[in-house]
């Protein structure tokens, strides 16, 4: 089979849960037998202002299989092209129907349309392939991705709408002054138009869990059982378990909590949280036990991570850096007991808390729905955005031996259970054959002054941004 899978970015340049799984399931799928080349979207801006540059690479080698596939990096030339209004870039879908046609795929299978460009369905259906969409994250129904209000960082359940959703999106920089609002509802409602329509054309959708599959639905505002989805997890190459240590006899408090996290620094996952539930758990022990954390990630928020080192200068925390999700077993110090999440953000897996559970780490998770779904036997839960219900959990850990060695049993019992990226990979080939036998959907021609008035678009707004200043944007 010929296979066509499409991301917003893809490693090493960027390593989050979707570029990772993009990453294992393509090598999963080459070592099956099956031909395989990734389009991506990178950072990286085109050498070519205005216009796509097409970045091909060396074949990725598939480790224990002799296998390798191909990725091409699309790169686009226009000004903050993560901008939500820069969501339809007609030059970059041209660019990639000629991929398509070059590769001459059975089935694409959309892993993102951020940095791309929101109809890539269409695109492939223009060309005769059917597609298959994942919908990994909240994107589709949220300008600004993960539903988390910037005033107030509280998770946002509203459906997706001119209120509150253009105002809220319009907080992030760059701000754009020159938009006015009733343009800037137009927008979004063309981007939902187009999305919905992507929903619409593909012929397999799927879902990482049951809860994020039903909440894309409320917050797209469509009927209940209306958005047909398989749930299917995520590929993710999951560190080897780690030796178990022995479980404590005895109930009495441990001198010392160690706990460690990994994510993104920025202010969706909460980190803010996560050390002033730290905080407020070290006052409580005093001096029952000592608590430590290890904070591993790469800023996505500078501001936001500067702060908070600064906040924690004081405190038993060690902010270790980037890391990569293959280097965990060496990276996450022996002594640590907890892997402790705080997310504000609709999580829609959990990939770092099957990574933790695989080191043999007790769970602590914020209740998002997500999470309740597939760890609710497993992790020890608190409620999400506050502190306090945090650390009233560490501190029940720190002050009983057994409740934290149980809570470590069940996570390694969680971790031994997780599926490999081999029986997952089969498992998409069966939508992926289900996708070819419905083949592409009829769909209408581009009309020839489509991708003229979309570049003239493209161009209007970026010109209009560098005639304003730092102030006036927010940057």
């Amino acid at each position: 089979m010929r296979i066509l899978l499409v991301t917003h970015g893809f490693p090493p340049e960027q390593r989050g849960g979707v570029e990772l799984h993009t990453q294992a399931l393509a090598g999963a799928l080459a070592r099956l037998g099956h031909s395989i080349l990734v389009v991506s979207g990178t950072l990286r801006s085109s050498q070519r202002p205005g216009e796509i540059e097409v970045l091909r690479g060396p074949p990725e080698e598939v480790p224990e299989g002799g296998a390798s596939y191909a990725v091409v990096r699309l790169a686009r030339g226009d000004l903050y092209f993560d901008h939500w209004h820069k969501s339809l870039c007609l030059e970059l879908t041209t660019a990639f129907r000629a991929l398509v046609r070059e590769f001459r795929p059975d089935v694409v299978h959309v892993q993102h349309w951020l940095r791309l460009s929101r109809d890539l369905v269409l695109a492939a259906a223009r060309e005769g392939v059917p597609a298959v969409v994942s919908l990994h994250d909240a994107w589709a129904s949220c300008p600004i991705a993960f539903r988390v209000r910037p005033l107030t960082r509280e998770p946002c359940d509203a459906v997706v709408g001119p209120h509150p959703c253009v105002a809220c999106a319009g907080r992030l920089p760059p701000r754009t002054p020159w938009v006015p609002v009733e343009a800037g509802f137009l927008q979004l409602a063309e981007r939902q138009r187009d999305l919905v329509r992507e929903l619409e054309l593909a012929r397999v959708l799927v879902a990482p869990s049951q809860a994020h599959g039903l909440a894309l639905e409320r917050w797209l505002g469509r009927q209940p059982g209306s958005l047909p989805f398989e749930v299917l997890a995520p590929c993710a190459a999951l560190p080897a378990p780690r030796e178990a240590l022995p479980d404590p006899a005895d109930s009495s408090p441990i001198p010392y909590l160690y706990l460690a996290t990994w994510c993104q620094i920025a202010p969706h996952k909460g980190l803010d949280v996560l050390l002033e539930g730290l905080r407020l758990a070290r006052s409580e022990l005093a001096a029952e036990a000592v608590v430590f954390l290890d904070i591993h990630g790469e800023p996505a928020d500078p501001e936001y991570a500067a702060r908070l080192e600064q906040q924690s200068a004081d405190e038993p925390v060690r902010w270790r850096g980037p890391f990569a999700p293959a280097d965990l077993p060496l990276r996450i110090a022996p002594e640590v007991q907890v892997f402790v999440g705080a997310s504000r953000a609709h999580e829609s897996y959990g990939i770092a808390a099957d990574e933790a559970a695989r080191l043999g780490l007790a769970l602590v998770l914020p209740d998002a729905p997500a999470f309740r779904e597939r760890f609710s036997a497993v992790a020890e839960f608190h409620t999400q955005g506050n502190a306090q219900a945090l650390a009233e959990v560490l501190v029940g850990l720190a002050r009983d031996r057994r409740r934290l060695a149980r809570a470590r049993r069940l996570s390694r019992e969680h971790g031994h259970g997780l599926a490999t990226a081999g029986p997952k990979a089969l498992r998409h080939l069966e939508l992926y054959q289900r996708a070819i036998l419905a083949g592409a959907p009829s769909v209408s021609a581009e009309g020839w002054y489509e991708a003229r008035m979309n570049r003239a678009a493209l161009a209007d707004w970026d010109r209009a941004l560098s005639a304003r200043s730092r102030e006036e944007l927010g940057t």
